[in-house]
């Protein structure tokens, strides 16, 4: 044990677990008594544990080739420095690899551990708050967008037709005709059945049509020669509409009411 150009290989094989027998006794007996060599194990296992921890043991390799080769020229000393100029290398590494992350990250978007990732299943309270105001808002906002266009829809339901309002009235101008229901602008409900009835000279035969504000066709009767004439409730939809009796395809009657 008084070869101390071996000492440095006995250290790594001490640390390694590879020393036994006769070797290991007598390098026990050294730590009891020499401290510098205590710190030289202690040193050398946490070069170990660091060249482990950061998967380059090609680099451990070399590092300990260039121990061997030189330990005989630079003994004890060069351990040392050794262990000083590798522990400098490791931490040049690594600023190179957080630099170049950084490179690579220029905003650090750094992953979060799961004790700090977002879970909805485990959120804290003041998040679920927060999500819960956020989703009422939302859906509120979407509720006010649908009742908007749903009153926007309902009112060019309900706008005047110029060209109709000029026609309504009777324009029979030979016998006798009188539209007794429904009213000129009577509102229907919604779910109400809406009723025609009327008063004639005689029994001819009457055809009823219906269009909405926008001039289109809606319901056109067969033939009637009853004095009314329904249709049953939600038949429309909510509205303003215009009708015209006709007889012999002349009109003899023109007049409006609508659905709320």
């Amino acid at each position: 044990m008084n070869d101390r150009e071996k000492l440095p290989e006995l250290i790594d094989r001490f640390n390694n677990g590879k020393l036994t027998g006769e070797k290991l006794t007598d390098f026990l007996e050294m730590l009891k008594t020499n401290p510098r060599l205590r710190e030289e194990v202690r040193l050398d296992s946490e070069l170990n544990e660091i060249l482990a921890n950061m998967d380059i043991l090609e680099l451990r390799q070399k590092i300990l080739s260039i121990q061997q080769n030189r330990q005989k020229r630079k003994g004890t000393d060069f351990y040392f420095f050794l262990l000083a100029a590798s522990l400098l290398l490791l931490i040049g590494i690594e600023v190179l690899l957080i630099m170049n992350n950084t490179h690579r990250n220029p905003y650090n978007n750094t992953t979060l551990t799961p004790k700090y990732q977002s879970d909805s299943k485990q959120l804290p309270v003041n998040n679920k708050v927060k999500q819960a105001a956020i989703t009422t808002k939302t859906v509120n906002k979407e509720k006010k967008i649908r009742d908007w266009t749903r009153e926007k829809r309902l009112a060019a339901s309900f706008r005047k037709n110029p060209s109709f309002e000029n026609m309504i009235g009777s324009t029979r101008h030979a016998g006798y005709f009188r539209m007794d229901a429904p009213l000129i602008g009577y509102r229907f409900s919604e779910k109400a059945e809406i009723m025609f009835e009327w008063t004639q000279d005689g029994h001819a035969e009457i055809e009823l049509k219906i269009m909405d504000n926008t001039g289109t066709s809606i319901h056109e009767s067969r033939l009637l020669d009853k004095n009314k004439y329904s249709l049953p409730p939600g038949t429309l939809n909510r509205g303003l509409y215009y009708f015209k009796v006709l007889q012999n395809d002349e009109i003899i009657f023109f007049g409006k009411f609508m659905v709320e």
